[in-house]
């Protein structure tokens, strides 16, 4: 545009001055043509640009602000879902960064200030290799939730650091032994995440897929909140596991709205991945 423009402006001008020689109406109707097919090819790109693109940035914008916190981190992979952001969050709206200007040394950093760290990608695959920072982020700190929405993906991490780990030395079915286990923090609020950390050991070779499965329970047993995934959510897949293969595995559960104060447990285990009602048995027990 900033080479041929002048040179489209002295080709209108010449057209309409040989035109308005021989008429003057056919001049002023020659102005408004030129002026109004631009105005509506930059039109017709502005309709198209807001109803398409900008729509990932409204249900990202939404979801944040019901769900997110002002003590928050936010990190977007699209430049223009950040600013859309800043724009209509308010004043009290967290901390927001762009994912190109948040190298994988700076995470630790980010995450000692914030307790609480959102990812947004769009149109990326999971842990896409130009985007080393989410590999990251799931093997070295606390998914809590995971939300999909069209070409838009919404992660929520807990920062750390990591609990103490007490024994637990449990035996799933002679396949994995749950060595240690712990949790933090010991008393929370809604809207906190509870910061899991499991060190399995494999007894022998799995040979198959499991999920892990983490859920808050009260004290009469019924379910609070839950978290289903593989360990290191799918990096470190049971199948690939050998005998002796010690793996820690991170999770987050979020604590609730509305979850009423008492007292809660952590239930633990593993089920097959294609039956989740086939929870692996714990030796002993």
């Amino acid at each position: 545009l900033v080479f041929s423009t002048p040179a489209y402006l002295v080709l209108m001008a010449w057209m309409l001055r040989e035109v308005g020689r021989a008429s003057r109406l056919g001049a002023l109707a020659g102005a408004a043509l030129a002026l109004a097919i631009p105005a509506y090819a930059l039109a017709g790109t502005y309709y198209v640009e807001r109803h398409s693109a900008d729509f990932e940035a409204v249900e990202v914008t939404r979801r944040l602000k019901s769900a997110g916190g002002a003590d928050d981190a936010i990190i977007f992979q699209a430049l223009w879902h950040a600013g859309y952001f800043r724009t209509h969050s308010g004043e009290a709206s967290p901390s927001t960064l762009v994912l190109g200007e948040v190298p994988v040394s700076d995470l630790p950093r980010i995450l000692g200030r914030r307790n609480r760290l959102w990812l947004s990608m769009f149109a990326s695959a999971k842990r896409d290799s130009n985007y080393p920072q989410e590999e990251w982020l799931d093997t070295n700190v606390y998914k809590a939730e995971e939300w999909w929405e069209g070409n838009l993906r919404l992660s929520l991490y807990g920062g750390r650091p990591d609990p103490p780990l007490d024994p637990i030395n449990a035996d799933f079915g002679g396949l994995v032994r749950l060595e240690a286990a712990g949790v933090a923090p010991g008393q929370a609020r809604p809207g906190d995440i509870l910061r899991l950390f499991l060190r399995w050991r494999a007894l022998r070779d799995p040979g198959r897929k499991l999920v892990v499965f983490a859920h808050l329970v009260d004290a009469d047993g019924r379910g609070c909140n839950s978290r289903d995934s593989e360990p290191v959510d799918g990096l470190r897949p049971t199948e690939a596991w050998k005998t002796g293969q010690v793996v820690d595995d991170r999770r987050g559960l979020v604590v609730g709205p509305g979850t009423p104060a008492g007292r809660y447990y952590l239930a633990v285990g593993l089920y097959a991945r294609e039956d989740w009602r086939q929870r692996i048995a714990i030796r002993g027990k």
